[in-house]
Parts: structure tokens; sequence; C-alpha cells
């Protein structure tokens, strides 16, 4: 249950909510999203209008706190910057011509 191999039916979640006093509403849409993502795949994530290769943030976001978000998106943006900053610099055209050796 704990890596969504097995989904828990709707007696045990109340039950397991209650137990470790979770949110249940909050429990049940991780759940039903669970579910969606085991039976569509990649293309849960497409038809909600958002990057499958993000998934992992989408999941373990509401998880994170305050602080841990901001970090996060720190750290995203610091890589999303030095990323275009190279692909900038790789198509700017050099003003000497390539040299040939020999």
């Amino acid at each position: 249950m704990a890596i969504s191999e097995v989904l828990p039916s709707a007696t045990l979640l109340r039950k397991v909510c209650e137990i470790f006093h979770w949110n249940e509403k909050r429990v049940s849409r991780f759940v039903r999203w669970d579910r969606a993502r085991k039976k569509f795949g990649k293309n849960f994530w497409v038809w909600l209008g958002l990057n499958p290769e993000c998934e992992d943030f989408y999941i373990l976001w509401e998880f994170l706190t305050k602080e841990e978000q901001q970090l996060t998106l720190d750290v995203l943006r610091f890589y999303v910057a030095r990323k275009q900053t190279e692909h900038q610099e790789a198509s700017t055209p050099s003003l000497h011509p390539p040299t040939t050796a020999g």
C-alpha cells in the first residue's frame, strides 16, 4: 500500500486516516490519482495538462513545507536559467572561422 501497489478500499482508507489523524478527503484524492495513474500511465498527467516527466513533483509537492517548496522552486529556476544560458551559448555563431588542422 505504501508504494501504491495495492490501493485501500474506502473502509480501510477511513480507518487508516482515523488512526493516523489524516485528512480523509485529501488522502482519498491521492488514492483516486493513484488509481488513475495505474490505469492510464503517463497519459494521466497529459490529460491534466501537466508534464509526465514531473510526476514526482506533482505527487510529493503537498507533503513539502512551504520552505521546502520555495527551495525546490529556487533550485529548479537556477537549473532552467543555466540550461537556457548553455543553449544560447551553443547556438550563438562564432565570429571566428573554424580552424583546420594541417
